[in-house]
């Protein structure tokens, strides 16, 4: 199967907004907090469900016009999951990259 640039933006683009709210908030966490990371992992836990929830929420409607007229123009059901699974991880990495990279790099040390 091919990746289909234009379908994995446009899945993309309906978790935009949560992806940046998160990505900033994932960031801003690990810049700020003072303590040990590993001492927070209810909070980390409770932020990764409610990513996972949000995003699971605004790309898993199925019945939705939108999705309707995907299916319309040629798309399997089969390529619209894979894409729509493709476009959950990619906003997974975009939200914990950011935030990865601030520790391991040292930036929250400096900071």
């Amino acid at each position: 199967m091919q990746l289909s640039r234009s379908l994995l933006g446009w899945h993309f683009h309906s978790v935009r907004s949560v992806t940046v709210v998160a990505a900033t908030m994932a960031a801003i966490f690990a810049l700020v907090n003072p303590g040990q990371l590993e001492g927070s992992v209810f909070v980390v836990l409770t932020f990764i469900a409610l990513q996972c929830v949000l995003t699971a929420w605004l790309t898993g409607r199925y019945e939705s016009p939108a999705a309707c007229f995907l299916y319309t123009r040629g798309f399997t059901r089969d390529r619209l999951w894979s894409h729509r699974i493709l476009a959950h991880l990619l906003c997974v990495l975009a939200v914990w990259g950011p935030a990865s990279l601030i520790v391991w790099l040292g930036i929250r040390s400096a900071f």
